[in-house]
This record gives C-alpha cells, structure tokens and sequence, in this order.
C-alpha cells in the first residue's frame, strides 16, 4: 500500500461512490466528475493497494472481497 501521508483522501469518495453505484459512469455523477476521471481514480486506487478493487460483470463492476472487507 502507499505511503499515507502522499495517499490522496479524495479517491477514498471514488471508492465510496463506485462501491454504492458499481459502475463507472454513475460514480462519475454522484461525484460530479467525468467517466475517465473515475477510472482514473480506480487505476490509482489499484496500484496503491496492489489490489484489483473490482471486476467486470456484465454491464457493471463487482467489488472482490478485499475491497469489502473493512
């Protein structure tokens, strides 16, 4: 995981709003950013917990288990 004192605290409202929305796109609205900005955030969410967060399934995205443990 990263360093926290250089780990950015806004992309924990992107995983808020992607774990409640489990998609990109309605994440981007509950936040007011752009579709690619979440993925964004997502991409760096996932590199700095060395996790992959989420996975495709269907037409939206499923949590793993590590993303829903507390």
């Amino acid at each position: 995981m990263a360093n926290l004192s250089s780990f950015d605290l806004n992309l924990l409202r992107v995983l808020d709003a992607l774990l409640h929305d489990h998609s990109t796109v309605k994440a981007a609205q509950r936040r007011n950013l752009t579709q690619p900005a979440v993925s964004a955030a997502l991409a760096r969410l996932r590199d700095a917990f060395g996790e992959e967060l989420f996975f495709r399934r269907g037409q939206g995205l499923q949590p793993t288990s590590f993303a829903l443990s507390p």
